[in-house]
């Protein structure tokens, strides 16, 4: 059994590049949470996938009988989609759509058959106090409450529910609110796909430290058209193989879960690499694997490499950190481009775990914004 979840979202404008990270006033819209539960037995149900789009619904559906490949087809949230037009071919996965909850997290509450949590239900369980009057609140106040009621929902079905990814479509304030649900809910590991109009530029503030996954639309989400059909086909077809590989492996490791614990575990170790310290690096993961019952992850100290491994430190899904190269920590300081969060070093404290600082590739990631003279300075 497969599931995955799907954000999509109504947005306004849009910008040349990503917002941050934080919601933006004026940006986003409608918004929908479905999850999706897949087989690999076919079922000849009729089930949906829905983008919420202003009042457009793009709804996959699967046809009568097991040959048949499934569409995207265009309605609006009040239509029935017998009523729907704008066919175009969709992966052959949908065959095998057992059962969709569809949450409707929109700034403005919609009616649709599909919908299994309201917008009133989602409010009234996740919204703090008292929901009354919530969507009088000025735009920007709205979403960050939405952000913060679809974050809670989703994170309650993660644990109550195995769920094997997370998509959603958009433009910039799509992005923006989709994302924000996917770095707060969403584990590291997890698949987290977005289709945005924004997927160019600096992509920091939306992919962050959890690893998602960016596919430009080439057009706008907005209306329906053959290509936004196929760009979308793609989205869901690349989003049921991530989960799908991921339901595997979760099969996997509890197949060998038994065996697993009566041997002993590797300790993890985090070590962040520049170019320069890679040859220290290796050395260093090499001389630990060959002479102990470590396992190493190396990452890139980009700036998110390091968030990422703090994260990761956070989640307690490492046992130690070899601070090898905290280049990081110096664009910080002097305004370079790869630089960590201020709060750098502080969650091996918080999680107590040993953590051994070096100064590796200290000033080298100042060449990367060209900023020679700060070198010298």
């Amino acid at each position: 059994m497969v599931r995955w979840a799907l954000v999509g979202e109504e947005r306004q404008g849009t910008t040349s590049d990503f917002p941050q990270a934080e919601p933006v006033a004026g940006t986003a819209g409608t918004a929908a949470v479905v999850v999706v539960r897949v087989s690999e037995v076919v079922s000849s149900s009729y089930k949906h996938i829905v983008l919420q789009e202003h009042d457009v619904v793009y709804k996959c559906r699967k046809r009568g009988h097991p040959g048949d490949i499934g569409s995207f087809e265009r309605g609006t949230a009040h239509r029935r989609s017998e009523d729907a037009d704008g066919n175009a071919e969709c992966h052959t996965f949908l065959d095998a759509l057992r059962s969709i909850t569809l949450i409707d997290c929109g700034r403005q509450a919609i009616t649709d058959d599909a919908i299994t949590i309201s917008h009133t239900d989602l409010l009234v369980k996740y919204a703090s106090g008292n929901s009354t009057g919530i969507l009088t609140l000025p735009r920007g106040q709205v979403i960050e409450l939405l952000i913060s009621c679809v974050s809670r929902c989703v994170a309650d079905l993660l644990r109550t529910t195995e769920i094997h990814g997370i998509i959603g479509a958009g433009g910039s304030g799509g992005t923006s609110l989709i994302s924000a649900v996917m770095r707060t809910a969403a584990p590291i590991g997890l698949p987290k796909l977005i289709v945005s109009t924004v997927a160019s530029g600096n992509t920091g503030p939306v992919v962050g430290k959890c690893g998602i996954t960016l596919m430009y639309s080439v057009v706008d989400i907005a209306g329906t058209n053959r290509l936004l059909h196929e760009v979308l086909g793609n989205a869901a077809g690349a989003m049921f193989g991530m989960a799908f590989t991921y339901q595997h492996r979760l099969d996997e490791r509890r197949a060998r879960s038994a065996q697993e614990n009566r041997r002993e575990e590797k300790t993890r170790v985090g070590i962040p690499m520049f170019g320069v310290t890679t040859p220290c690096v290796d050395h260093v993961r090499k001389h630990l694997e060959d002479n102990y019952s470590v396992e190493v992850y190396v990452f890139h100290a980009t700036g998110h490499g390091g968030k990422a491994m703090e994260r990761l430190v956070g989640e307690g899904r490492l046992d130690a950190i070899l601070d090898i190269t905290t280049t990081e920590i110096c664009d910080l300081i002097a305004g370079g481009t790869m630089s960590c969060e201020t709060s750098r070093l502080e969650m091996t404290l918080k999680r107590g775990i040993p953590n051994i600082i070096s100064v590796g590739s200290h000033g080298y990631g100042q060449l990367w914004s060209g900023r020679y003279s700060a070198i010298a300075s």
